[in-house]
């Protein structure tokens, strides 16, 4: 490809809270797009494709991915034009181009059946393509996605036949929280299969999106909204994948004079605290800068003028957002003055995820019925299992997150191996364990709030002594979200033997009670 001119602004801005960079080989040889068509004079035609997670869904305003790859292509100086027939995101506290053809709902077939119209309608030089989400959880099985996706493959090789090349970057999609078994395998077939077409000279680049963007597939990760689509969050490292294929991969040329970019493409900070990161600025080109500023609405520390940059000079300084008690997009903007190009405008934008406290759990053993808290249990000899909780028990948690595990230890056990707990873990994906030795009844999930309360009215207390020792016995309880710090409520319970009838044993071993014959 020629040489492009380059008299750049180069904005870096150098986080303190690190992030881990693509780091797999690429599997794939790069295609020989024809990138040498491109030039600093016109966009590159770029076609997000597939169901909600390219639309966007699971956010306010719809923008997914979309929003911070446009910015941030454009920040690292990529000129591209986003094509479609559906327009999401224009209510966002960013302008972008909202363009894309992304359908909720919609199968690997139906993308299928749509695309060559897509293409006539909204002719594209590459396609982000990410589907199979709603097939897989339709039912059907790794293989048939598969074929449906090469299906997808196969229609816009037939278009380039009669048109102009496109490359397809094709995703390993993204898994679900608690993880999906079927969309890892899928992802392993579709691997297989993209490398049979690249062999054969189809232009495919695969985008690990399932462990490549560093998404948590945690039941109560941040990186999602709901049991499917991403957050804010997890959608902005969807983005950074993208773009580090595009920047790695293709060939495009990087048309300066301005160009943006954040070591720190996007965090999650404790509530209440701030973010902080350093600004460079570096003036890569020719010539001297003039009536430079940078700007940033959540970052008023970040504003600030520069009268000249001269060329080959960089200038470094640190920048606060402080206070941060909720998610929202953060950006900088950076404007100059070029004696050649005249106004410079770029941007740069990343999420913001403020994560509150995580607050350990308290069980209310007792229930509302009752009063709430420790809980009372009189316990007659012979009287066969008893629940340790009120009907109504209840974890108290304003966080109401995934359990991890939960503890349930009788204390002090006089009657020996007689004395012992139990619990019903069935329609669950806790495991329960009891140490005869300690007395501890050992819960271990991952599991939903509802689950471990209802599991917790569940748990019992027997004595099987027929002779029990009387008086007091502590069973201490709780729950573990995670958090450093663990709160411990009480059952009491008094054993109150019975005095049992005596018994005269005969010689054949037949038990007449006294009284009886």
């Amino acid at each position: 490809m020629p040489k492009y001119r380059r008299c750049a602004l180069i904005l870096l801005l150098i986080g303190l809270i690190t992030w881990t960079p693509w780091s797999r080989a690429w599997a794939f040889t790069a295609p020989t797009q024809n990138s040498s068509a491109f030039t600093c004079d016109s966009a590159i035609r770029v076609m997000p494709l597939g169901d909600s997670i390219t639309r966007g869904s699971g956010t306010s305003d719809s923008t997914g991915y979309r929003l911070p790859l446009f910015v941030n292509l454009g920040g690292a100086g990529y000129k591209t034009n986003f094509v479609g027939a559906e327009r999401d995101g224009g209510a966002a506290p960013l302008t972008f181009d909202t363009d894309h053809n992304g359908y909720s709902g919609r199968t690997a077939e139906w993308i299928a059946s749509q695309t060559d119209a897509f293409l006539n309608a909204a002719p594209a030089d590459v396609i982000l393509l990410h589907i199979g989400t709603n097939d897989l959880l339709d039912g059907q099985t790794p293989g048939q996605v598969v074929a449906e996706v090469a299906d997808i493959l196969d229609v816009i090789d037939d278009w380039e036949s009669n048109h102009h090349p496109v490359t397809v970057l094709l995703a390993q999609i993204i898994n679900t929280p608690g993880h999906n078994a079927a969309i890892s395998t899928f992802n392993e077939q579709l691997q297989i299969a993209g490398q049979a077409r690249v062999a054969n000279g189809d232009q495919l680049l695969l985008v690990d999106m399932e462990n490549d963007a560093g998404l948590s597939y945690d039941i109560d990760s941040l990186d999602f909204m709901d049991d499917v689509h991403p957050s804010y969050e997890g959608y902005q490292k969807m983005a950074n994948l993208w773009r580090q294929n595009i920047q790695n991969e293709l060939n495009w040329p990087v048309c300066p004079p301005l160009q943006v970019a954040m070591s720190m493409p996007s965090t999650i900070v404790a509530s209440s605290t701030a973010a902080n990161f350093s600004v460079r600025i570096v003036n890569d080109g020719a010539k001297s800068i003039s009536d430079l500023t940078v700007a940033s609405p959540s970052a008023p520390d970040c504003a600030r003028t520069l009268n000249t940059l001269q060329a080959g000079k960089s200038t470094q300084f640190s920048c606060t957002v402080p206070n941060i008690t909720g998610d929202f997009q953060h950006y900088v903007t950076v404007t100059g003055a070029h004696p050649d190009e005249g106004k410079l405008t770029n941007q740069y934008a990343l999420y913001i995820t403020a994560q509150l406290a995580n607050l350990a759990p308290l069980v209310d053993l007792s229930g509302p019925t009752q009063g709430g808290g420790n809980f009372a249990l009189q316990y007659l000899e012979d009287a066969g299992p008893q629940p340790i909780a009120a009907p109504d028990a209840f974890i108290n948690d304003p966080d109401q997150a995934t359990y991890a595990s939960a503890t349930i230890t009788l204390m002090d056990r006089p009657d020996g191996a007689a004395e012992a707990l139990a619990v019903d873990t069935s329609n669950t994906a806790i495991r329960a364990t009891y140490d005869e030795a300690t007395g501890a009844l050992q819960l271990s999930g991952p599991d939903s709030f509802d689950k471990f309360w209802r599991m917790l009215r569940s748990t019992t207390y027997v004595n099987h002594s027929q002779n029990p020792t009387a008086g007091q016995r502590t069973i201490e309880v709780s729950v573990s979200d995670g958090s450093p710090t663990r709160n411990i409520s009480r059952t009491q319970i008094t054993v109150v033997p019975q005095n049992d009838a005596p018994q005269i044993v005969a010689n054949n071993g037949l038990i007449v009670l006294v009284g009886q014959t």
